[in-house]
């Protein structure tokens, strides 16, 4: 993921602990592997972000919904 204009904060999941990263530079990029929940938050109006995959898009691939994340990561509460 990667930031060409603008900035935006990258809140990232993995069921058990968050940390949240910043990418308000064109030079930096975030690798964000898989099962892992993630959430952006456009800082400025301007912002573009690209993301980079190593396969088309196909939608049933993601998990959009928490709930379903964390049962299947296995995490309980």
């Amino acid at each position: 993921m990667i930031c060409s204009n603008g900035a935006v904060d990258v809140a990232l999941d993995d069921g058990a602990a968050r940390q949240t990263f910043a990418l308000d530079r064109s030079n930096r990029a975030l690798v964000i592997p898989p099962m892992i929940w993630n959430t952006v938050v456009f800082r400025a109006r301007e912002s573009v972000v690209a993301v980079l995959c190593d396969r088309p898009y196909e939608a049933e691939d993601y998990v959009r919904d928490y709930p379903e994340f964390i049962r299947l990561k296995g995490v309980s509460s």
